[in-house]
């Protein structure tokens, strides 16, 4: 993975798409008190484990440094990250400085093209303390224009 052309389609797409999954899998099967809190709203919203699963809805941890370093542990670097809008450098002017993980705390909609290849996401907070932006969402990309209406979610509006 990491040998992918930075900022190439199919460097976005597999980090996009790795991450995705990492996210879902940390909304289903982690103990923390922050996953049990995520799948209780969810559960408040009416979208159990099974619709979930179908839309691939995962969980960001609120401790960005777990997301960093499970992407270092895969073999993703800064660039690669940057690039596909999940994390952004903490001073754009001296990219020595590091990473930090755009989406924390947040449950997390992955956004897809017509393919189902993962593009981009949208992360929405879920504790009523939180007074963070309610949505965080992916910078654009090569491959994804925020005026474009996702298809997906069209499954979502237009039964």
């Amino acid at each position: 993975i990491s040998a992918c052309l930075v900022g190439s389609e199919m460097c976005i797409r597999d980090s996009n798409q790795t991450a995705s999954l990492w996210f879902h899998e940390n909304l289903l099967k982690s103990n923390s008190a922050e996953a049990r809190a995520a799948r209780e709203y969810l559960k408040e919203r009416k979208i159990d484990i099974q619709i979930a699963k179908n839309w691939t809805i995962g969980l960001a941890p609120e401790n960005g440094n777990i997301f960093i370093n499970w992407c270092k542990s895969q073999g993703f670097n800064n660039e690669q990250m940057v690039a596909s809008g999940l994390m952004s450098y903490r001073d754009q002017e001296e990219f020595s400085k590091g990473v930090y993980s755009r989406f924390r705390n947040r449950i997390m909609f992955p956004l897809h093209n017509d393919y189902g290849d993962t593009i981009a996401f949208s992360g929405r907070v879920f504790t009523p303390q939180n007074k963070l932006a309610k949505y965080v969402n992916s910078p654009e990309t090569p491959f994804f224009k925020k005026g474009f209406f996702p298809v997906t979610l069209l499954k979502i509006v237009l039964p």
